[in-house]
């Protein structure tokens, strides 16, 4: 790896190239792998995969990247892979969207992971690599539905960075002022209406999973899909433990600052979604069974996007999650 040229900043990573999978062989999906150059023999095989949420692509984990590499052992049979969704970034359309009569709603998150597991197959060696699956907000959501559709590939650790709330309409957290019935003397301090009006406004807009997306991935299915934030339990291969969870939340007073200047109420946000976000994150643990293996942080400083904002506590994470499984 880059370790081995004694470069580790973002130049030095790989540059892009593409790869074609068998059940979509018109399309090309364009990644960056960084193969283990030294293979050691006290280590098993592992390959980390850092999964997009639905506003960036895989150069939002570059710095991640840059910053882990030079704390990786000289040996070491850790590959790493980013990549951009069909759809996004660099990558082709996603076929099955020529034919939709609406494409922004042409796959869904089913469609992703089977997506996810012929790449994983693609860039698994000839044996089986340990798998850690490093999410961000959809992301997240991809490597749980993965993990459970594919467990023969199972992941044995996932980081999960501020992940969706996919089991609810972020629009019905909020209040509607202008409903019958509704009383402005319940609202918390600082809350207005106006500012639930605008908040409620950006979120029908932007999180209703009855709106398309760009890369033509459709959350309407999202809630069906993951109906609660604590399950289903996932195992890891052979089906007896679960495997290691790290769930980081947002921090709250970056990520207000971020809700304002995109629109929204910060005062709303703080009293309606947080402490919902901050539930969601609690229970995110439950998923696996090894309570040994639940840590759950939140990233002071950092938004929505926390590899972007905090890329040290990315990194801090994934090094123990690599640690734990006897990866390093």
């Amino acid at each position: 790896m880059a370790s081995a040229t004694g470069q580790t900043g973002p130049d030095s990573l790989p540059e892009i190239t593409f790869v074609s999978l068998p059940h979509k062989p018109t399309a090309r999906l364009a990644v960056r792998y960084l193969a283990a150059q030294t293979a050691s023999e006290d280590a098993p095989p592992t390959l980390v995969v850092f999964l997009n949420g639905m506003m960036t692509t895989a150069a939002s984990w570059t710095t991640t990247i840059a910053q882990l590499l030079p704390s990786l052992p000289s040996k070491h049979n850790i590959s790493l892979l980013t990549y951009d969704r069909y759809g996004q970034g660099e990558s082709d359309r996603d076929p099955s969207d020529a034919t939709s009569p609406d494409p922004s709603h042409g796959h869904n998150l089913l469609s992703s992971a089977e997506d996810l597991s012929h790449l994983v197959q693609h860039f698994s060696t000839p044996h089986q690599p340990r798998l850690i699956l490093v999410g961000n907000s959809i992301g997240c959501a991809l490597a749980r539905v993965y993990a459970e559709r594919f467990p023969a590939r199972a992941p044995h650790a996932l980081l999960l960075l501020d992940s969706i709330l996919a089991h609810v309409n972020m629009l019905s957290l909020f209040p509607d002022p202008d409903a019958s019935g509704f009383e402005p003397g319940s609202l918390p301090e600082g809350v207005t209406e106006s500012g639930l009006r605008a908040t409620r406004m950006f979120m029908a807009k932007v999180f209703d999973p009855a709106n398309g997306s760009a890369e033509g991935l459709s959350r309407r299915d999202l809630a069906s899909l993951l109906p609660r934030a604590g399950g289903p339990r996932l195992l890891l291969p052979g089906g007896k433990h679960g495997p290691l969870v790290t769930v980081v939340g947002h921090g709250s007073e970056r990520f207000a600052a971020e809700s304002a200047a995109s629109g929204m109420d910060a005062a709303s946000v703080l009293a309606y979604l947080q402490p919902c976000w901050e539930r969601y994150n609690e229970e995110l643990l439950l998923i696996t069974s090894d309570q040994q293996g639940r840590r759950g942080i939140q990233a002071v400083g950092a938004g929505h996007f926390v590899q972007r904002d905090r890329p040290d506590i990315v990194t801090a994470e994934l090094l123990t999650l690599l640690e734990k499984i006897g990866a390093v």
